[in-house]
């Protein structure tokens, strides 16, 4: 978001420059239309304020939706990889019990055709 907003200033200035002053609502569309489509929400409430909000009060709102998307995107990569490790050590626990099973079977005549090794 750093670069993303410095690359913007540097453009209204560079223009300020050139003698072509940039309005508030130029700078404002700038900024919302190369954000990506996580940011349409705080776009929209921005919007519908009365009043638009300064350039910096604009940044400190898509800074901290920023913090929340990266907050929710790190929980959800946890809650995925404890999901993954859960269903794979369940999944190997079952397995082993099913080899186990099948071994005990085997061993004792029931899985194989009726023959019983043990009173053979």
């Amino acid at each position: 978001m750093d670069e993303y907003f410095h690359k913007i200033k540097n453009d209204v200035d560079e223009l300020a420059g050139v003698g072509v002053p940039v309005l508030h609502d130029e700078h404002v569309d700038a900024i919302f239309e190369g954000l990506p489509s996580d940011y349409a929400p705080v776009v929209s409430m921005i919007e519908s304020k009365k009043r638009m909000p300064s350039i910096a009060e604009i940044e400190a709102l898509l800074y901290g939706h920023e913090t929340r998307l990266d907050q929710y995107n790190r929980d959800t990569q946890l809650l995925v990889s404890l999901s993954i490790n859960y269903t794979q050590s369940y999944s190997y626990g079952s397995l082993s019990k099913a080899n186990d099973s099948n071994r005990f079977r085997e061993s004792y005549g029931r899985g194989n055709g009726g023959h019983n090794a043990l009173f053979d």
